[in-house]
């Protein structure tokens, strides 16, 4: 793969996880509550989800950064 193809691969994909992290941020915050096929969703799921996202949005920043 091109450096200027990862490059982009990391920006890419590290924007989306730190999108979707702050639509879980969000959803903490503000109390919103999800359903998926009638099952309620607790919001400490979308806190590990954010954690994990997060993390993988700034771990691909940094590579894109270090590469």
């Amino acid at each position: 793969m091109k450096k200027a193809d990862l490059k982009s691969y990391l920006c890419l994909s590290s924007t989306l996880f730190l999108l979707v992290g702050s639509f879980h941020l969000v959803r903490v915050i503000a109390h919103w509550e999800m359903m998926i096929d009638g099952l309620l969703i607790p919001e400490w799921v979308s806190l590990v989800a954010f954690g994990l996202t997060f993390s993988l949005a700034w771990a691909g920043f940094h590579w894109k950064k270090n590469s």
